[in-house]
């Protein structure tokens, strides 16, 4: 046992090591229950070892379990951005099954993974590193073992694995909760941040002048002004056809800190839009009649700012 705690006080790997200090506790419960004499588990400190693993296991994942959190789900974050929408079907699928289907590659399929689907996956992910899927196997290893050969130690240690995994998460929370708070992210929303704030800009054009004399459409009494564009409000879903990969898992980081309910969100802030200046919007010059007219901001989409989120 004081070698693996050596061995989990030198390992950079987070998994290596959450799997060597749940290796060290296993261990020191396997000896104390076939060493059932007090005096010899107090001759060799059994007790005291087990309650130091117990002690360093649980500073290693206070002080190291948010670092590698932010890792994992910026990993996640990532690999739904990467989603291809999809274009066909396989046959005799359910309706249900269609439409998380055609969710795919889309932002509000992304929104709602952020929003609902993320915190799973990412304590599963957790889960399996630090070593649940391994217990779980030998578990199942148990259990194929000839009932007649196995030895009271072996029937204590299924039961012990039988509740591994739920045992674990409550830890891991535990741990989560208590969890040191001096790392921490910036993430932002970008030019998404419209999405999130909203837009109260609205540009009005002026009207094409009309040229004198006549009134004939087809010309003859004067030229009719050039048709005006009109103000275009980008939707969230073709920001996000235009967005980087990067932009994306930003946004999504940001969205998820603020709403997923278990990061800590401490600080939002708005910054003025880089493009515009915090204007919404930019004077272009009207090529037909020389005058400047206001058009929406492309960056920031009218929203005049770019949010931005610090969390842990």
């Amino acid at each position: 046992m004081r070698a693996l705690l050596i061995d989990a006080r030198n390992q950079k790997d987070f998994g290596k090591a959450g799997r060597i200090y749940l290796e060290a506790r296993e261990e020191a419960f396997r000896i104390m229950t076939e060493v059932k004499d007090p005096k010899v588990q107090k001759e060799f400190k059994i007790p005291d070892l087990a309650q130091r693993i117990e002690v360093e296991r649980r500073k290693f994942f206070q002080n190291r379990l948010p670092v590698h959190m932010y890792a994992t789900v910026r990993n996640l974050m990532y690999a739904k951005v990467k989603e291809q929408k999809v274009k066909d079907f396989p046959p005799g699928i359910t309706a249900q099954e269609k439409a998380a289907l055609t969710m795919k590659g889309t932002f509000e399929g992304a929104r709602q993974y952020a929003s609902r689907g993320v915190t799973e996956d990412l304590w599963n992910s957790v889960l399996k590193e630090v070593g649940a899927q391994e217990k779980l196997d030998e578990l199942k290893a148990l259990g194929e073992k000839d009932p007649a050969k196995l030895t009271d130690a072996d029937r204590a240690r299924g039961l012990r694995l039988a509740s591994m995994e739920k045992t674990l998460k409550a830890e891991l929370l535990d741990f989560w909760a208590n969890r040191n708070k001096n790392s921490f992210m910036v993430t932002n929303y970008g030019y998404g941040t419209f999405v999130v704030t909203g837009s109260t800009l609205k540009l009005t054009r002026k009207p094409p002048a009309q040229g004198g004399g006549g009134g004939n459409r087809g010309g003859g009494g004067g030229k009719a002004g050039s048709a005006r564009p009109v103000d275009e409000v980008k939707t969230p879903d073709q920001w996000w056809e235009e967005a980087n990969s990067k932009e994306k898992q930003d946004w999504l980081l940001s969205w998820y800190a603020e709403r997923g309910g278990l990061f800590e969100a401490f600080r939002t802030w708005d910054e003025p839009c880089d493009s515009c200046g915090g204007l919404g919007y930019k004077k272009i010059s009207v090529a037909a009649t020389g005058e400047e007219e206001a058009e929406r901001c492309k960056v920031c989409n009218g929203a005049k700012v770019l949010r931005k989120v610090k969390w842990r």
